[in-house]
């Protein structure tokens, strides 16, 4: 049976309907279900395939386990199978999708696909499953220096996450998120940028403050444990016991393995007699406590920008908390802030969500009642 040029063209728009999940091709089809159906199974798929790392993440007991390990290493090949075909299939059918003009040349297309937003992320997709062909080779899976680099890959399974969100987009309540924030990407934009600013803004006033507070009570405490007198900081010290000697100690009392130990002596040019002093069994109790002052504090400024998202987001977990009073004044006014700056974004997403979601309804609706109204017509005809 020969296949027609017209019959060749709604195949291919059949299957970019359906890899695509889009509803712009509908109109060419006169029966609507016949499009439907492939598509549905199309998005549930994806969906199976992007929760599917999910199922690793469970430890089932003991008498199911080997079994349960063979069915989830079957199911992940299946899902870098999937993952491999779904990216040829939207390389092949972009053209078709974003309606180019024939005379763009065809490698133009492919490599605008190759690196548009959807195709690196179900590229990254791809080998987030790339350790599954151990299971097809054993000699990959003994070499053990080629596991360690695409054990690398299993880091980005979160883009799996990222792909079921695009295909989320199917379905109304998602696709209106998203035109909402392409609609008001600008008004988002320029409060995301102030959001950044403010953020790193406070976060440096953060860490500089509790930095020089944390120092200050670590030398007072050293001052107490050894009765010194804070006004002549060399009266009653014993030799090598100096505030900035308990710091660098601490620091060394990190070091897991003596190699590192070694290594960070002689990095700083430290006498192994000063590391002795502090080795004995009071000292190292001593430095527990020394060690706790420090609990709670922002010391870096990771830590800074990350107390200074939570409290802007009005957050907060407790594992991060002012100490300096200067802090606590400036944590005082991020908090503030952020009620004026959270409230914009939010007010613009939410009343925006609301119109897209009222003028969808309201479509919907006045379908309806076409769809209604013609049957009514036939009927009385």
């Amino acid at each position: 049976m020969k296949i027609t040029k017209k019959q060749d063209n709604n195949l291919l728009t059949l299957f970019t309907a359906t890899v695509w999940s889009t509803r712009k091709f509908d109109k060419e089809f006169q029966n609507t279900k016949a499009v439907k159906l492939p598509r549905v199974i199309y998005v549930l798929i994806v969906i199976f395939c992007s929760l599917i790392s999910v199922f690793s993440l469970v430890s089932p007991g003991d008498s199911i386990r080997q079994s349960w390990e063979t069915t989830v290493s079957i199911l992940q090949l299946f899902t870098f199978l999937f993952f491999l075909f779904d990216y040829i299939s939207h390389l092949l059918t972009y053209r078709k999708y974003t309606e180019k003009d024939t005379k763009t040349p065809v490698w133009k297309s492919t490599l605008k696909y190759i690196f548009s937003w959807n195709g690196i992320v179900i590229l990254i997709c791809i080998l987030s499953s790339l350790h599954t062909i151990e299971i097809l080779r054993s000699e990959i899976a003994t070499n053990s220096e080629f596991q360690r680099t695409i054990n690398i890959f299993k880091v980005l399974n979160i883009f799996r996450f990222i792909r079921l969100f695009i295909v989320l987009t199917f379905f109304a309540p998602f696709k209106i998120i998203i035109d909402v924030f392409s609609k008001q990407k600008k008004v988002l934009s320029y409060v995301l940028l102030l959001v950044l600013l403010v953020i790193i803004i406070f976060a440096i006033l953060i860490w500089n403050n509790e930095t020089i507070y944390l120092e200050n009570e670590q030398k007072t405490f050293i001052n107490k444990v050894f009765f010194l007198d804070p006004n002549n900081p060399k009266k009653g010290f014993v030799e090598g016991y100096q505030p900035e000697n308990w710091k660098i100690f601490a620091t060394y009392s990190t070091l897991e393995n003596q190699v590192d130990k070694d290594a960070f002596i002689a990095n700083n040019n430290i006498n192994k007699d000063l590391i002795n002093i502090f080795n004995n069994g009071q000292n190292k109790f001593i430095l527990s406590e020394y060690n706790a002052l420090s609990s709670g504090y922002v010391q870096n400024f990771v830590d800074a920008l990350y107390f200074s998202t939570i409290t802007l987001t009005t957050i907060g977990y407790g594992d991060f908390l002012p100490h300096a009073p200067l802090t606590k004044i400036i944590v005082s006014i991020n908090a503030i802030i952020a009620l004026a700056i959270i409230a914009i974004p939010s007010g613009v997403i939410a009343g925006a969500f609301l119109n897209q979601m009222q003028a969808h309804i309201d479509k919907k609706s006045k379908k309806k009642q076409e769809k209604e109204s013609k049957n009514k017509e036939v009927k009385n005809d």
